[in-house]
């Protein structure tokens, strides 16, 4: 049982991001037998008064025309998606991870990927980009945010690390999806509010 709210915040130190990578590693080692991606270069995290990371979501804001996002070299499209054409206004999402128990898990999926996207819609970026499994997607239709999965994209096992591919090969592969900022904060606003009220989650800063 949570006794005390978790806080939701960016991670600000090297300590931050340490305790993070040591979270995403131990779940990817556990869940997929592989090393994680390296981590973004925004990140936040869900902590507990003990100081434990229990959730994650990183960011890659900082692209152009010119800059590739790091998955793009991933898959191979039959036609070019919006985010490869209109780069400046996306932004990548990746390391979306929660560990607490059930009662509390869908508050702290919906808390961090809301931070992070507020943070987002705060630099100007007006759609999210990343890849998903099945089981993930749905949970996140559930959440009430349109998710748009581009089913036109072939993985390229080959071009991602042997010791990262794990994730990739255990089934259901993984597909990019898009979806729009300024809906996806819509949809979680209602819970979000709820969370605060019961204690459950806290905002540091408040969004």
């Amino acid at each position: 049982m949570i006794v005390d709210p978790i806080v939701i915040r960016l991670a600000r130190s090297p300590e931050d991001f340490f305790l993070a990578s040591q979270f995403i590693e131990r779940k990817a080692r556990s869940l997929f037998n592989c090393a994680p991606l390296p981590l973004p270069p925004v990140l936040f995290i869900a902590v507990t008064k003990r100081g434990e990371v229990v959730g994650t979501v990183g960011l890659d804001i900082e692209k152009d025309e010119n800059n590739l996002f790091s998955m793009e070299n991933f898959y191979e499209f039959d036609k070019p998606p919006h985010f490869i054409t209109s780069r400046e206004q996306y932004v990548l999402y990746g390391r979306w991870i929660v560990e607490s128990p059930w009662e509390y898990k869908l508050y702290l999926y919906r808390a961090v990927i809301y931070a992070a996207t507020i943070f987002a819609y705060g630099k100007g970026k007006k759609f999210g980009y990343g890849e998903v499994k099945d089981y993930i997607a749905n949970l996140i239709t559930k959440m009430g945010i349109n998710i748009t999965i581009i089913e036109n994209a072939k993985l390229l096992l080959d071009k991602i690390p042997e010791e990262q591919r794990g994730y990739y090969k255990r089934l259901p592969t993984p597909k990019p999806f898009i979806v729009e900022l300024e809906q996806v904060l819509f949809a979680l606003e209602k819970n979000i509010r709820e969370g605060t009220q019961k204690g459950i989650i806290v905002f540091n800063p408040e969004p």
